[in-house]
């Protein structure tokens, strides 16, 4: 009987020892990505959570908020466990999804995670990056859109989901674009006229392009987006399903919807983008963004909405370095999207008629008009309110917007090129990119032709090797850029002694290889006396960019300090009385090893001045920050040093000093 109980508690014990190890193995294999297909809302949920069961000891899975539809924002956090609040480690944040037919930034986020965590112990860069920086990485952004688009790609989604009244007539959602022809995508209508704004293009007669009044074009058609004025106001497809263009509802630039279509009724308004500007209020330690956009195959920086003279000398210098490092990587150059002068009033991209004299059920309407521009790729070249914009200069960190494809691109420029993108169309999606132009007979319109680009196979590579290889370059970008983030440092911390009290002999101070601080009067110990001493300490940012950015230290906000670098000292025992009043001091910003040489000495001498009002400033270096304060000691004792930056870190160090 006991021998027979003996055998079963060990076939329980193998049992359960198989189990636990199929599951961990099951949990390992099921974190893989799969870049074979593009993923739906909840593909995307379990992979996160079977990320999260397999690296329970780097990877976090965080809801931010909850979309119009009811779904989690996911963010997925990457830090090494090593007892530090990753709040406390500067973060860089990775945004896919966020325009919702623009899904190929999805699979670049959830190929980023795999990247980073299958490499976090044999990669010692990375080990390095995930051990001292947070990786903030949102793989659908814009869950709802995201999700409709990947299960219809056909009938893409770019902005969310939410009703909208988007033409004001007390309706919603009440005049949506439709699959008239029933080919199973909403492309376009063209109708002839040469008072429209679009030509066939010369190249390709297939493709629209936007007549040039100035040079005496004339236009061949008005266009608009496959649908009817289903609720006979005169407009064509105006107030469809869903209302917001997510990048289009930041604070910075933001414009009312009239003149930035998509924008929202205001900054934040809808659930998707609060929960990003939330977020990243709540975690001021996020010192860089990347936010992936799709079809364009360059890498955008600020601004969308504002020329080049309002971003500072040393911050575009900091943008061309990283645009030179995108550029090593993928191949594919750095842009500005916003027209400098002499290229033009920047437009919204509206398809504009100008017909004198058209009839309201001729004439397109503002929705409609934007709907059609960007169903058919046609953009204007400023944009307003996007998180690129807000991420630099509201956020004050450097932003940049990766516009993934895998059209081929100049090797020498590294912009792609109009022949190569109309290949593209015709060979990476099998021709699935462009439907042919069909006559159709409108209930309304009349005569029309129904075709035109689809926003999803332009826009998103075929999955397979093509989009693993896009994929992987841009991990490998996420690298550059987390390296790029500011890291403060305690260089170096020594004291000094003034005065012994009831005694005018001086002491002298060493410093152990132990960090221990000695002091002591002609090698003897002091006994019976106080003493006055100075502790300074030395202030190092090791990382490559300032803990603000140029335009972030031109930035003040009511009633506000700059925000500075602050150090504090604090005494372990009643020993050691901190006489220093504040405790807490300023070091202002500290700049990194790339803006060390673009500061103007005479200014980083001014601003230690001001900020640290220390007679000794000009000790300071453009990289190095001197804090200092008086103390008096009644004996041995332990002192800490705290070091925060917003965006640099937080760093301790503990000093004993033997007296």
């Amino acid at each position: 009987m006991n021998h027979a109980k003996r055998a079963l508690a060990v076939s329980i014990a193998v049992f359960v020892f198989v189990g636990l190890h199929l599951v961990t193995e099951t949990a390992g294999a099921e974190a893989k990505y799969d870049g074979s297909k593009y993923h739906n809302y909840n593909e995307v949920t379990n992979y996160l959570r079977s990320i999260e069961r397999s690296y329970r000891n780097t990877a976090r899975l965080i809801s931010a908020g909850k979309s119009h539809g009811g779904k989690d924002i996911w963010v997925l956090e990457i830090s090494g466990r090593d007892g530090v609040d990753p709040r406390q480690k500067p973060g860089i944040a990775v945004f896919g999804g966020l325009r919702g037919d623009e899904v190929v930034g999805t699979e670049a986020a959830l190929y980023a995670i795999d990247y980073l965590l299958d490499r976090y112990q044999n990669d010692n860069r990375i080990k390095t990056l995930i051990d001292t920086k947070t990786f903030y990485i949102w793989p659908m952004a814009n869950p709802d859109a995201c999700d409709r688009t990947v299960r219809q790609p056909g009938k893409p989604s770019v902005r969310n989901l939410r009703p909208l009244d988007e033409d004001g007539d007390g309706m919603i959602d009440e005049d949506p674009a439709e699959d008239l022809n029933r080919d199973g995508y909403i492309t376009l209508m063209r109708v002839e006229d040469e008072d429209g704004d679009f030509k066939k293009n010369e190249k390709d007669e297939r493709m629209l392009v936007r007549v040039d009044r100035s040079k005496g074009e004339t236009g061949q058609y008005r266009v608009y987006t496959e649908g009817k004025d289903d609720d006979g106001d005169g407009s064509y497809n105006e107030d469809g399903e869903g209302g917001v263009d997510l990048d289009r509802n930041f604070p910075s630039g933001w414009k009312m919807a009239f003149e930035q279509p998509g924008a929202g009724m205001y900054p934040g308004s809808a659930p998707e983008s609060e929960a990003i500007l939330q977020f990243l209020t709540d975690h001021a330690n996020v010192s860089a963004v990347l936010t992936f956009g799709a079809g364009k195959g360059v890498l955008f920086r600020p601004f969308d909405h504002l020329a080049d003279k309002e971003v500072p000398k040393i911050d575009l210098e900091i943008y061309n370095l990283l645009g030179k490092k995108y550029k090593d990587i993928t191949g594919r150059a750095m842009v500005h999207a916003f027209p400098e002068e002499g290229q033009g009033n920047a437009r919204t991209g509206a398809a504009r008629t100008r017909a004198a004299g058209r009839s309201a059920a001729q004439a397109p309407s503002r929705g409609q008009q934007s709907q059609a521009a960007e169903r058919s790729g046609f953009k204007g070249k400023a944009r307003y309110g996007t998180l690129l914009d807000w991420a630099y200069k509201d956020f004050n960190v450097y932003a940049l917007r990766p516009s993934l494809s895998t059209v081929p691109v100049d090797v020498e420029s590294g912009l792609p090129g109009e022949t190569s993108w109309r290949s593209h169309m015709e060979t990476a999606w099998e021709g699935k990119g462009f439907v042919d132009w069909q006559a159709f007979q409108h209930p309304q319109l009349g005569d029309v032709e129904i075709g035109g680009c689809c926003s999803f196979y332009v826009k998103n590579p075929p999955p397979g090797d093509a989009l693993m290889a896009l994929c992987e370059e841009q991990a490998r970008f996420i690298l550059d850029m987390a390296g790029m983030t500011p890291a403060v440092r305690i260089h170096e911390v020594s004291i000094t002694p003034l005065q012994i009290l009831r005694d005018p002999t001086m002491a002298s101070a060493q410093t152990s290889s132990r960090g221990q601080i000695s002091i002591s009067k002609h090698n003897t110990p002091i006994t019976g006396s106080a003493l006055l001493a100075e502790v300074k300490v030395r202030v190092e940012n090791a990382g490559p960019v300032g803990t603000r950015t140029a335009l972030g230290k031109e930035t003040r906000y009511a009633q506000q300090q700059l925000r500075s670098v602050l150090a504090t000292l604090e005494a372990v025992n009643k020993n050691i009385e901190i006489l220093s009043m504040p405790r807490v001091l300023r070091l202002g910003v500290i700049e990194g090893t790339e803006t060390t040489g673009a500061v103007k000495e005479e200014e980083i001498k001014q601003r230690a001045q001001e900020q640290s009002g220390d007679e000794d400033a000009d000790e300071d270096q453009p990289h190095l920050k001197t804090g200092k304060w008086l103390i008096k000691m009644n004996g041995p004792g332990e002192l800490i040093i705290r070091v925060v930056s917003e965006k640099g870190g937080t760093v301790e160090k503990r000093i004993p000093v033997r007296f």
